[in-house]
């Protein structure tokens, strides 16, 4: 069904005009001249109006829309969790395309437009379905329904699954528009088995350290059974340990406490032996990676005395593996290292204590953590960053994040609470910036932000960091009453001490993952940059990037990097830990870089085998569905031969303009042909 109307751009009432002055140029140019008769100067006169009035009512920038009317069947998702675990118990993949054909033709033939869903993707016939997506995200697969449906509310659709999640959240804690009736796969009956369900361990460890891997292990119809755990790595058996499964159902962590003795990611694996009646053995072992390194920062802090900044700086620093803090006061607290990145002087200088010039290289970095027992004039002489002018008065102020600047990033959220939180005492007088100096946190006195700084860094032969206020801690304090977290305040210590302690990369080529960590089937993105003697970034190299992994041959790839097009991808990877050697030419010289990422396996799917019917029944029950069991199918059959589809009217519509319409502009000329032709062959001419 199609229809169409015309717009005008500007009121309608304007035709009003342009119809009397069409008719007014019509009159006047024919007015006078009686060379024709009546009938034939009233046609002249009559083509003369309607080619002006034509012309003129272009002015209105007239516009025809086009409506195209269309029934569209209804859309009937059949959502499938073609996960790998839907056929590793009670039924297989033949009998569940059976199954989704049958529902398939019954749908068409009530006139519905049957849709298959997968996990991530669409299905033309059951035929391309296969069983073997490493996980079950069942409300991502719901809301996917969702989405392919026409009508808001009350549309059907069917779920076909096991019932087992293991990514995403709960389908039964959502609410889905549609209404969802369940077909459950699989079997409900737990099996024996013994099962690795998790390993715990850090992702880092140091060299010469210890870590713990942990393990937890869940026994399903073993009990009084003792059972063997291993711990391996590439030179073989680590550790063995026995547990004593009590009860028929039956859990326990166990810890491996595991030296690092080698730099590198090291592969360990854990194996549960097998036992008579297992039900399933590829859930017995799994593999934890652990990159060993012996890179860490060392931070010393400085002080004449304790001060509460000493813990709020340590506490903060707790989840920052890669960092060692040592304190020294003279006569409590002596450092055992001798070599520092960063030296923290909480309330003090360098020359006032004498032991930390001990410690303190020409490149060792320094932040001042300025209080009212800092001597300014000395501090002026000593600090590159600023130059105060005080009476040994105090303020008080709250912060405010400088969003302008850019030597690390801080979280939106960290600078809107910053503000939120109370005063601190701050050095009352005049603070002058000295050259290349940013910074970070300004002074908000009684309410009016001031330009005065609060936190700056600055770096001349070495970065340098000033906190003009030693109520560090008071921060740390009043942001744990009001959120029960210290999370922002940790996130300017950890990121201000990270941005110090950190070491300049002077390297002309370098090779990296942007992760060191991925999955099975993920993407990995090898970057590589290289730069020219003046450190400025060369956009298009040649690369020869050698990749291997543990026990196979090193595959070569040659790449060449364009403007916005530096990172190689790497897909289809098996798990293991990979090595990559990248060799260039810059300026006649050859460079070399390496860097290494792991792939772990993904092994959700094995841990549990044990369908869960009742999560399907609460789901169904919720929105608005039934449930039915495999052995059910045909009853679900017989329901939906019940169901009819809803026509589903749709349109489209196309707006074009009359100025861009040819047909228009030979309608106008055709009128002003005819209007010639007449005069010419009646004596007009």
């Amino acid at each position: 069904m199609n229809s169409f109307y015309f717009s005008l751009e500007h009121s309608a009432w304007w035709l009003l005009l342009i119809f009397g002055v069409s008719l007014g140029l019509a009159w006047l140019f024919y007015s006078g001249k009686n060379i024709w008769n009546n009938r034939l100067t009233w046609l002249l006169k009559s083509l003369r109006f309607l080619s002006v009035f034509l012309i003129l009512f272009l002015l209105l920038n007239p516009s025809i829309t086009n409506v195209k009317s269309y029934k569209e069947k209804q859309t009937f998702p059949i959502l499938i969790d073609n996960s790998q675990s839907a056929v590793m118990a009670g039924n297989t993949e033949a009998q569940l395309r059976s199954g989704i054909d049958q529902i398939f033709k019954i749908l068409e033939d009530k006139g519905f437009k049957p849709e298959l869903l997968v996990h991530e993707r669409t299905a033309k016939t059951s035929d391309s379905i296969t069983f073997n997506y490493p996980s079950s995200d069942i409300s991502k697969l719901l809301y996917d329904g969702e989405e392919s449906t026409f009508q808001k509310t009350n549309n059907p659709s069917i779920l076909i699954s096991d019932g087992i999640f293991n990514s995403g959240v709960s389908p039964v804690y959502k609410s889905f528009r549609n209404d969802i009736f369940c077909l459950g796969i699989g079997d409900t009956i737990a099996r024996k088995d013994l099962i690795l369900k998790s390993i715990e361990n850090n992702s880092i460890a140091f060299l010469g350290n210890k870590f713990t891997i942990r393990a937890d292990i869940q026994a399903i119809g073993y009990p009084n059974t003792a059972i063997e755990i291993s711990l391996k790595n590439s030179k073989g058996l680590v550790e063995k340990k026995t547990i004593s499964v009590k009860t028929d159902f039956y859990q326990e962590s166990v810890d491996f406490i595991v030296p690092a003795e080698t730099k590198g990611f090291q592969r360990y694996s854990i194996e549960i032996s097998r036992s008579k009646g297992e039900s399933n053995t590829q859930n017995n072992s799994q593999n934890a990676y652990v990159d060993i390194v012996d890179d860490r920062e060392n931070i010393l802090i400085v002080a004449n005395a304790p001060h509460p900044n000493i813990k709020a700086i340590r506490s903060a620093l707790l989840k920052a593996e890669n960092i060692n803090i040592e304190i020294l006061i003279p006569g409590i607290s002596e450092p055992k290292s001798k070599n520092f990145d960063l030296v923290i002087l909480q309330n003090c200088l360098i020359g006032d204590i004498p032991e930390s010039k001990n410690f303190i290289k020409e490149n060792t970095s320094l932040l001042y953590i300025v209080g009212s027992g800092t001597d300014y004039g000395k501090l002026n002489l000593e600090n590159g960053l600023v130059e105060i002018s005080s009476r040994n008065q105090t303020d008080q102020a709250q912060a405010i994040l400088n969003p302008s600047f850019s030597r690390f990033k801080i979280g939106e959220g960290t600078g809107t609470l910053m503000s939120d939180l109370l005063p601190i005492e701050v050095t009352f007088g005049e603070v002058r910036l000295k050259g290349g100096v940013d910074i970070l946190l300004f002074q908000k006195i009684n309410g009016v932000q001031t330009e005065k700084p609060l936190l700056v860094f600055g770096q001349t032969k070495r970065k340098t960091g000033a906190l003009l206020t030693d109520g560090l801690w008071l921060w740390r304090m009043y942001e744990a009453q009001s959120t029960e977290s210290s999370k922002n305040i940790d996130e300017i210590i950890t990121k201000s001490i990270q941005y110090l302690s950190s070491k300049e990369d002077k390297r002309k080529f370098r090779i990296y993952s942007q992760q060191k960590v991925y999955f099975e089937g993920d993407q990995v993105q090898i970057e590589t940059e290289l730069y020219n003697d003046l450190y400025e970034r060369i956009n298009d190299g040649a690369f020869i990037l050698s990749l291997s992994a543990e026990n196979k041959k090193p595959k070569q790839v040659n790449f060449q990097s364009s403007e916005g097009n530096t990172a190689l991808s790497l897909n289809s990877l098996t798990p293991g830990i990979y090595k990559i050697a990248g060799s260039t030419k810059s300026g006649g010289k050859a460079l070399s870089a390496n860097t290494e990422f792991v792939v772990k396996e993904r092994k959700l799917e094995m841990l549990n085998l044990t369908a869960d019917f009742q999560l399907l029944r609460e789901l169904s029950n919720k929105n608005g569905g039934k449930f039915y069991s495999w052995s059910n199918l045909n009853q679900l059959l017989i329901d939906l031969d019940k169901f009819q589809a809803k026509a589903i009217w749709k349109s489209s519509e196309k707006t074009r303009e009359l100025i861009n319409e040819i047909w228009y502009f030979c309608l106008i000329l055709a009128i002003i042909s005819t209007e010639w032709i007449i005069r010419r062959y009646s004596g007009g001419y």
